[in-house]
């Protein structure tokens, strides 16, 4: 009885280390859901490892991938959690303000670090929204000032495509 009640105690602590880093202004304070095939969790390197059919939500703010990796300081926060898309892209979505398009972020690579209210997207990256969308190899999102980055790359060119008839990504 006592095992179960500590590993309960275990998960909600790791559900709630991770908190911070999936959620909007709005989700805040609600409960994080992480579902993972298994995970591992080192208190002394500050590091988690969720792997196979990862898929984690809280409020509008959703993610599946085949693997997530965050990393923590020795204040216990979140400095940066990594979704990787092993077997098909990784997938973000959420909702980024009331009455505005969800927005959709796909890649093998996401990067997301809270503190600095970064989000980096690497190969095969495509981020969309009604009917705009970001395509490219590398996509930088600054969450605070709202601005999207498509760097020069050796492995592509940068495309966008704007639709008139809709809002703006993150508008």
């Amino acid at each position: 009885m006592f095992r179960v009640f500590k590993q309960c105690l275990f998960l909600m602590v790791v559900v709630y280390s991770i908190l911070p880093v999936f959620c909007l202004a709005l989700d805040n304070d609600k409960p994080v859901y992480i579902i993972a095939d298994s995970f591992v969790y080192n208190h002394k390197t500050g590091v988690h490892v969720f792997d196979g059919h990862v898929k984690v939500d809280q409020g509008d703010a959703h993610l599946i991938a085949d693997r997530l990796v965050t990393k923590r300081d020795g204040k216990q926060k979140i400095q940066e959690a990594i979704a990787y898309g092993v077997s098909r892209l990784a997938h973000y979505w959420t909702t980024p303000q009331v009455d505005v398009m969800p927005l959709h972020a796909k890649a093998k690579v996401i990067r997301f670090y809270p503190h600095r209210s970064l989000v980096i997207l690497e190969r095969d990256v495509l981020v969309t929204q009604a009917g705009n969308s970001f395509k490219g190899p590398i996509i930088i999102y600054n969450i605070k000032n709202q601005v999207i980055t498509v760097p020069h790359s050796q492995r592509g060119h940068a495309t966008i495509v704007y639709d008139p008839e809709t809002q703006s990504l993150s508008s």
